[in-house]
């Protein structure tokens, strides 16, 4: 009977390990909401997204002349950002409501104003420039706390360690209505009597 009950908790836990295991990779989700990162031009939609830098760092709100940075643990974690896709080029506006524009006059900076950003993507990750007269890109700054301004690309090329400026995104479905692809139902072994039958009563 120990025996019994042994295999039938041993089935269960194998089953569940099975199904972890094949949870789809950089999916994070809530009671309420589900993070998935997208890795394209084409799944780049208008909505909210957390963004993560190469150096693990993640752009917050605005204040001053900066865009605050926050070390990365979880989607879930942090602040979203509002990307309104309108074409090849986006807008970005923190969770203050701010949106957010290169410094005027192609220097470096930031500052709060309606901006169409240029986007592109690399291997999966995104970066933010100016355009026409603007040769910046948004980006990291890691000796000044990791916090983000517009930099100009010359400087960013001349030192991408020092000024991260790749960004995975991590899009955010509210109320459970987006889930990962193709969900894997449980497969439960079925629970086995708990008394053999008469006649084939274990030795």
């Amino acid at each position: 009977m120990k025996h019994s009950n042994f295999s039938r908790i041993l089935s269960f836990v194998l089953a569940l390990v099975m199904v972890l295991s094949m949870a789809p990779a950089n999916v994070f989700a809530t009671d309420s909401a589900v993070y998935s990162q997208i890795t394209s031009l084409d799944e780049l939609t208008t909505g909210k997204y957390v963004l993560v830098d190469d150096k693990g760092y993640v752009p917050t709100v605005l204040d001053g002349s900066w865009i605050l940075a926050e070390e990365f643990t979880d989607p879930a974690n942090h602040p979203v950002w509002d990307i309104t896709v309108e074409g090849s080029t986006v807008k970005l506006t923190d969770s203050n409501g701010v949106t957010i524009a290169p410094k005027v006059g192609n220097n470096n900076g930031i500052q709060s104003g309606a901006y169409d950003w240029a986007v592109t993507c690399e291997n999966g990750t995104f970066r933010f420039w100016g355009q026409g007269s603007d040769t910046t890109v948004l980006a990291s700054n890691v000796g000044s706390a990791h916090k983000y301004r517009a930099y100009k690309t010359t400087t960013v090329s001349g030192n991408p360690n020092g000024y991260p400026s790749y960004f995975t995104l991590y899009q955010l479905s509210e109320g459970g209505t987006t889930e990962p692809t193709d969900p894997v139902e449980p497969s439960l072994p079925e629970p086995e009597p708990s008394d053999p039958v008469a006649g084939e009563r274990a030795t």
